[in-house]
């Protein structure tokens, strides 16, 4: 099988190596370098061992031409190719979890960059276990090619993306009445966008393509999978931001329960403390923080958690500029540390040395003034400081001291392998 390049996430610089995932459980690559047929038709082969695949792509004919190929490996190995209309991944992720789907496959293009989302029967990307598994088959490169008359087959699902909307405000609005009337701008014309617009206008909104001081504006990250935004007054507000004021809805109008990423702000913690409610972590919290994460699709989808917050607004009268001055508001730094040990002895090491348990595949340190998030990269030999703090200056310097930290730690450890 051919070799691609694979990026961490939705930014990050491709290094050579075998197909493999980057974070979120995205592929990602050049289109026609790093993912072309060969490439496609490999994954469909290895997702077509698990019977039916749903398959979906939006941006242009380079996706087409990559669902193709992936059409071709999932038949060839006698799965089921279970094409739909969804136009962004979030769509492709609520199909995945209405129709309980065993696997998704969505394929985005943006230029020449392409990037490949996976769904379990939950709407979530694949857990890391299932991840290695579909790794392993890949790099072996060997499937079952069926012989004539058990050759799989495609089929067509019908569903519209504009179901989408309409779920997302069924299941998304606090209340059926739509009690004020707001004005909300949504400038993008990406497929998330147009897909956030439409449950916004469903909800009850006037939805208008330009920002204007005192009109929230929304913007659909990621495919539809992350949510950022402008307040009335301008400020721009991250989606770790967005995140914590969703949890912060939760505890007051909904279940009182969230499930985040390992990587999520520690505000969200903080938020939950406040209020007696509970935040559990995807990876330390094991199955039970899963399932919840995947009952609350305003946590990992644009359209769902634009249509909550503005839903609150509706129900309060609060402004988003309001509603952010409710949660507890850090700075973030982020730095990558290179490694030259085993990134495993890092984080044992570095586990001991602050007297803490690994939080998922990663380490949570509380510090006076603040929180750090350490986080082994799963395909690079690195290792990421988060460090948080309300004060942007301090989140710097706190950055600065722990990569130092990580640094020293993987020098003694490389120094001990050596002698």
């Amino acid at each position: 099988m051919k070799s691609v390049m694979m990026a961490g996430g939705e930014g990050g610089r491709p290094e050579q190596g075998p197909l493999c995932f980057g974070e979120g459980g995205v592929i990602s690559g050049v289109l026609g370098e790093d993912l072309g047929p060969e490439a496609l038709m490999s994954i469909g082969s290895a997702l077509g061992l698990e019977g039916d695949v749903g398959l979906g792509r939006c941006g242009g004919a380079g996706a087409r031409m990559l669902a193709q190929a992936a059409v071709s490996g999932i038949t060839a190995v006698g799965g089921t190719a279970l094409c739909h209309s969804m136009e962004c991944a979030a769509q492709a992720a609520w199909l995945s979890q209405t129709h309980r789907l065993t696997v998704s496959l969505f394929i985005r293009q943006e230029g020449e960059r392409i990037r490949l989302h996976f769904f379990d029967r939950t709407g979530l990307p694949l857990d890391r276990a299932r991840e290695r598994t579909l790794e392993r088959t890949l790099l072996q490169g060997e499937y079952r090619r069926e012989v004539a008359g058990r050759i799989g087959r495609l089929e067509v699902l019908r569903t519209a993306p504009s179901s989408y909307a309409g779920d997302v405000v069924r299941q998304g609005a606090l209340h059926r009445i739509f009690l004020r009337p707001l004005k909300i701008a949504v400038p993008g014309d990406s497929p998330a966008d147009r897909a956030m617009g439409e449950a916004l206008s469903l909800l009850g909104c006037k939805v208008v393509r330009e920002w204007k001081k005192g009109v929230p504006a929304f913007f659909a990250r990621r495919g539809g999978l992350s949510l950022s935004a402008q307040d009335e007054q301008g400020s721009l507000l991250t989606p770790e931001q967005l995140l914590t004021l969703v949890c912060l809805i939760e505890m007051e109008n909904g279940g009182g329960r969230v499930a985040v990423p390992d990587g999520a702000s520690a505000a969200v913690e903080l938020v939950a403390a406040g209020l007696d409610g509970t935040a559990l972590r995807l990876g330390k919290d094991g199955p039970a923080a899963r399932v919840l994460y995947a009952s609350l699709p305003w946590l990992r989808d644009a359209a769902f958690a634009a249509v909550r917050i503005c839903s609150r607004m509706a129900l309060t009268g609060e402004k988003l500029t309001e509603m952010m001055s409710k949660t507890p508001r850090f700075s973030a730094r982020k730095r990558e540390i290179p490694l030259s040990s085993d990134r495993g002895s890092v984080m044992r090491a570095l586990a001991r040395e602050y007297g803490r348990e690994p939080a998922g595949e990663g380490l949570h340190i509380r510090a006076d003034n603040g929180w750090i998030y350490l986080l082994p990269l799963a395909r690079r030999s690195s290792l990421r400081v988060v460090a948080e703090s309300p004060d942007m200056e301090l989140a710097a310097e706190l950055c600065d001291l722990y990569a130092g930290r990580c640094a020293r730690t993987d020098r003694a450890l490389t120094g001990r392998e050596k002698k």
